[in-house]
């Protein structure tokens, strides 16, 4: 969140500034363009790559965990997942682009999750591919259903409460949401 304040605090007082004409020869003149491209190489690009190195970071640790589930792999997959809804918070401060033209927000995003339509996904025979979990409603997929199965109900879930199924289902949500982020940065 300070990085996030802190780059749109950077951003707003360099709009400021470049406002900020004086009569002086030496000042350059931004166009709007420069401003533009500035900000989405400097800013959103930055932001971006961040987003898909932590989903990458994810979802390597979910792996690990599914290959040997231990407190340790549990309690680093959670840091993972808070590193990149953090680095996803920040970038939500300019939803344009891929993330809107490719609906990537409600895809990752909606809230709240359905515990009974996940359960059922979880009791179902469904091959957990790309085609399958692209096709299932946006609050089965994404940052909160994942969040949901790393921590449970109460936040209290152990590394023995999972099954194989949400293993399954976990690697393939951390998958897909790593593919929403390669290409963005």
């Amino acid at each position: 969140m300070i990085k996030l304040k802190t780059t749109l605090a950077l951003f707003i007082l360099s709009i400021a500034f470049v406002s900020c004409k004086k009569d002086d020869s030496s000042d350059k003149d931004f166009t709007n363009k420069e401003i533009l491209n500035d900000f989405s190489i400097n800013v959103a690009q930055g932001t971006y790559n961040d987003l898909n190195e932590k989903a990458n970071l994810l979802y390597n640790g979910i792996d690990a965990l599914a290959s040997n589930p231990t407190s340790t792999q549990l309690e680093q997959c959670r840091q993972l997942w808070k590193d990149s809804r953090k680095a996803w918070e920040q970038s939500e401060g300019f939803l344009f682009g891929p993330v809107s033209t490719e609906n990537i927000d409600p895809r990752i995003d909606t809230w709240p999750v359905d515990y009974n339509s996940l359960d059922s996904v979880l009791n179902s025979s469904a091959i957990f591919d790309d085609a399958y979990i692209n096709s299932l409603d946006d609050a089965l997929k994404g940052f909160h259903p994942i969040e949901y199965l790393l921590w449970g109900n109460n936040g209290t879930k152990t590394t023995a409460e999972f099954t194989p199924r949400q293993f399954e289902y976990l690697k393939a949500l951390a998958a897909n949401l790593k593919k929403s982020f390669t290409g963005i940065e």
